[in-house]
């Protein structure tokens, strides 16, 4: 759930930036995510470790990749 969250708010700030600088973006962010104050170390190896979001045009792919498998999210936000 809070990766969703995440990333809602993460293409939340790209369309509001966009459309406020009226210049377009175009290439790949990488987020490094850290844990704080997990019970155990076994539980780091199998959370995601970063966190990339690639963005051309009108299309945005966000992925968070980790040893239980991988979330990717594509947004089309094209509008005619």
């Amino acid at each position: 759930m809070k990766i969703k969250i995440f990333l809602s708010v993460l293409f939340a700030s790209f369309t509001i930036s966009q459309s406020v600088s009226g210049q377009n973006f175009e290439g790949t962010i990488t987020y490094e995510i850290k844990y704080k104050n997990l019970p155990d170390k076994s539980f780091a190896a199998m959370l995601p470790k970063e966190s990339k979001v690639s963005i051309k045009d009108f299309q945005t792919i966000a992925t968070i990749e980790s040893m239980v498998g991988n979330n990717t999210t594509i947004i089309n936000n094209k509008t005619n």
